[in-house]
């Protein structure tokens, strides 16, 4: 076929990532291809997705970070997710006989309906008369502000849809479109590292107020991990432990310890449930974090490595006026006697929260759910949470159980408060 302007060329897309070594100093990296916008490339340095709007800028092939990464081989990445921008433009002298071919295919105005030839001198002609249809248009509609998709809850979608039919679902906060045989959300995930962070239940504290010591809090697991596409992993979230169930009675002795918190898991790792607080005259028991002695110098559980930390030996009896009983470690330190071992803040939620604190004796109070803190004196521990978090630019998962979906700070994010599964 004739054409004017320059030869055609196709164009193919070849995934590709660059790979740079930080060193703390330097903040300008030549890439191996030249892009048109920040939004045709994804960043990530040391495992953690890069804001475009402020971590970084890119002019051609060369990025230019606003603070230079730190030291690590390999530790920043970038991969193009979109193809080049190419522009054409017809240079002087570049349009000669091949061309302009004798046989030239015109297009010209003609009335009445159909598409019909003729020949005239020296080219053929082609005429076309199209039948112009109005469409129908109801959803989605135009409005002053552009193009406004349909949207629906998930309880609403369409009955009967067809494939490829789309919609915004204000259920889940996603754009999704029927496959022919499911709902899906745009995007894809073939095999990315995902934030997790796993808290197990909280050590449940002994019966009294005046002699028993507080929960440990659960232990707490937090880091990145590569997942694989299509694969089901199951999330087990552990309950809190039972506060003690035999009261103490002066004079008769009894009294009775907590429960150890349920441990909680994902992908292979186990997050160990919070140590019970021990009654009066027994130890704390181990856990995720240790339980608080009961009074009578009774000393802490012991902490899991990397989970959590000691409860606090309880003080003499009666020599703190009764304050006697020992407090339960955290998983961000150690109880000091009465006094609670802190827990640990994690903002992968969006916000920052603090996970699995020691419980107290002498303070009967419920602690809040999910949260893996050990139970107060007379109350059980609370119950554990996993939460995991990945760039929004890739797909949507599949999940199952007591889960909530959220879509913060560029994140996908899910909460589950109970067991279940997810697919990515």
């Amino acid at each position: 076929m004739s054409y004017i302007g320059n030869t055609p060329t196709s164009q193919g897309f070849t995934a590709a990532v660059d790979y740079f070594n930080g060193d703390g100093v330097t903040v300008v990296f030549t890439l191996s291809r030249a892009i048109a916008s920040v939004y045709q490339v994804e960043v990530v340095v040391d495992n953690v997705v890069q804001n475009p709007s402020s971590a970084y800028n890119i002019l051609n092939d060369v990025i230019t970070f606003t603070g230079a990464p730190l030291g690590g081989t390999n530790n920043i990445w970038v991969r193009y997710v979109a193809l080049n921008t190419v522009v054409s433009v017809v240079q002087l002298g570049t349009v000669g006989t091949p061309q302009l071919a004798t046989n030239l295919l015109v297009p010209v105005a003609k009335g009445g309906t159909g598409v019909t030839t003729s020949t005239g001198t020296g080219n053929n002609v082609l005429s076309i008369s199209p039948t112009l249809v109005t469409p129908t248009i109801s959803s989605p509609t135009i409005s002053g502000n552009g193009l406004v998709n349909t949207s629906w809850t998930t309880a609403g979608r369409p009955a009967s849809p067809v494939t490829g039919q789309q919609g915004y679902n204000t259920t889940t906060g996603f754009a999704e479109y029927w496959t022919g045989t499911t709902w899906s959300s745009y995007g894809s995930l073939v095999t990315s590292s995902v934030n997790y962070l796993i808290v197990a239940g909280g050590g449940g504290a002994a019966t009294d107020a005046d002699v028993g010591g507080g929960g440990g809090g659960g232990g707490l697991i937090t880091g990145f991990q590569t997942v694989v596409s299509g694969q089901s992993y199951t999330i087990t979230v552990g309950g809190g432990g039972a506060g003690g169930t035999t009261s103490y009675t002066p004079g008769t002795g009894g009294g009775g310890n907590g429960s150890q918190g349920g441990n909680s898991s994902f992908i292979g790792l186990t997050a160990i449930g919070g140590g019970y607080g021990g009654t009066r005259m027994q130890p704390g028991g181990n856990g995720g974090s240790g339980g608080g002695g009961g009074d009578g110098a009774q000393g802490g559980g012991y902490g899991t490595s990397g989970q959590g930390y000691t409860g606090g030996t309880a003080p003499a009896m009666n020599a703190n006026a009764g304050w006697d009983e020992g407090g339960g470690g955290g998983a961000g330190g150690a109880a000091n006697s009465w006094i609670p071992g802190p827990g640990l803040a994690s903002s992968i939620s969006g916000s920052s929260v603090t996970y699995a604190a020691g419980g107290r004796g002498a303070a009967p109070s419920a602690q809040p759910v999910n949260s893996g803190n050990g139970g107060n004196s007379m109350t059980a521990g609370a119950s554990g949470v996993v939460i995991i978090a990945y760039s929004n630019l890739y797909k949507l998962a599949t999940v199952s159980g007591s889960v909530v979906q959220t879509n913060v700070g560029g994140n996908y994010i899910y909460t589950f408060t109970g067991s279940g599964t997810i697919t990515f």
